[in-house]
């Protein structure tokens, strides 16, 4: 381990990662170590876990790899890891990175699923370097919470409010959230974790929820601005019989759906929002705001305070053993 920039310190265990990383680890690493191929310049590995028992294991290299070569090995080292029975480990994948290449050996994503609060239940497929909460345990308590703030304070109003996500990710927030409002709108930049997003709104059940792919944040900004917006799709009109004939047919007929934003989610990067988009979303009547920077979102509250009130807030702990703290907060216009 390490801590700005300076010298390693060797460690043996870890055991502030989850039970299915910290049994996972030894084993890997003792194989790993048994397998030139696969050891030679290998600089790092990610792990990727749920709570569900499925773990990605992300091996990264600073040279360009033989993939025949690397992928025979790595076959060989993921039915060994298979063939131990590591408890809590339902499903592994072993992936390699080297520039320009990635090999997989099993998957590229994982499912998550989680227990909300309520007890319903949801579904994440997590698809491999794209951003999900590291912290299950509490992302399943911060969207309960999210959740009956919502059915608190927007009261039956809620479910006549069209709500605007921006930059969703994989739709952690829209899936969890989308049964509170009339219709929610998902724009997201990073094509992969659109696909996810609409995959875990199919597999949620969730039809209320359209995710966008924005070609760029000046596209989503317009959306934002606007407060409205057009969403244009095809869908069947049912299967067609003409009368005589001995076949039906499908046709397909584009629909309309209007968007009018009362609501919006914003999750900023570290440096919060800019003063473009503060401006926008104070013309909106619920500010939903997630914050990974606490003393920016002070100041972005300082401003948005003079249209503004804030209604719930929580501090959330995803990055336990750390200094770093997320915050959520729930803002009425007033």
């Amino acid at each position: 381990m390490w801590e700005g920039g300076g010298g390693s310190v060797l460690v043996h265990t870890f055991p502030i990662a989850s039970k299915v990383i910290y049994d996972l680890m030894p084993h890997l690493l003792e194989l790993i170590n048994a397998a030139p191929v696969i050891k030679s310049q290998l600089e790092l590995i990610h792990f990727h876990s749920t709570t569900t028992g499925e773990v990605m294991a992300l091996l990264t290299y600073d040279h360009p790899l033989d993939e025949e070569s690397w992928r025979s090995n790595a076959e060989e080292l993921h039915a060994q890891l298979n063939s131990r029975g590591i408890p809590g480990v339902k499903q592994i994948s072993i992936i390699a990175r080297s520039k320009g290449q990635k090999i997989v050996v099993g998957e590229d994503f994982v499912y998550e699923q989680l227990t909300l609060p309520n007890g319903r239940i949801v579904r994440y497929k997590q698809v491999e370097q794209g951003f999900s909460n590291p912290n299950s345990a509490i992302n399943a308590k911060v969207l309960g919470w999210m959740a009956t703030a919502i059915q608190e304070e927007f009261g039956e109003l809620a479910t006549s409010i069209d709500l605007l996500e921006m930059f969703c990710g994989n739709g952690n927030h829209t899936v969890a959230l989308s049964p509170f409002f009339r219709q929610v709108f998902a724009v997201e930049i990073n094509g992969f974790l659109v696909d996810a997003a609409k995959e875990n709104l199919a597999l949620n059940g969730i039809n209320n929820a359209r995710v966008l792919k924005c070609d760029s944040s000046n596209f989503a900004m317009r959306v934002l601005k606007q407060q409205k917006y057009t969403w244009k799709e095809m869908v069947s009109d049912g299967n067609i019989s003409t009368e005589g004939a001995s076949s039906t047919t499908s046709t397909s007929v584009e629909r309309l759906i209007e968007y009018d934003f009362q609501a919006v989610i914003v999750d900023p990067p570290r440096a919060g929002l800019d003063r473009r988009t503060i401006q926008a979303v104070s013309q909106y009547p619920f500010i939903i705001y997630i914050s990974c920077n606490p003393d920016r979102l002070l100041e972005n509250l300082e401003e948005l305070s003079q249209t503004h009130t804030v209604m719930k807030l929580a501090i959330i702990d995803h990055f336990a053993y750390t200094p770093h703290l997320e915050v959520a907060v729930i803002l009425k216009k007033v």
